[in-house]
C-alpha cells in the first residue's frame, strides 16, 4: 500500500479514574476516564474522553460486552 506511513495515526491511551455505574450479580458498567494521546502526520493531540465498559461475567472470569466512547 503506497504512502500507509504518511496516513498512520497512533493514539495511546490512559485511564485516570473509573466510577462503577451500575453493578448487578453478572454484569457490572464502568465509566472510566482516559487521558489520550494522538499522532498522526498533522502533529500530536491531547485531550480528555470519557468511555462507557459493559462487563459480563462468564463462569469465573469478566468479559467485556461492549464499549462506548463518549
Amino acid at each position: 500500500l503506497p504512502n500507509l506511513d504518511q496516513n498512520s495515526e497512533k493514539i495511546t491511551t490512559q485511564v485516570f479514574k473509573t466510577e462503577v455505574l451500575s453493578y448487578s450479580l453478572g454484569r457490572i458498567v464502568i465509566l472510566a476516564y482516559a487521558r489520550r494521546e494522538k499522532v498522526n502526520n498533522q502533529g500530536t493531540k491531547l485531550y480528555n474522553q470519557e468511555v462507557e465498559v459493559n462487563l459480563v461475567k462468564v463462569g469465573e472470569e469478566w468479559k467485556v460486552d461492549r464499549v462506548e466512547w463518549k
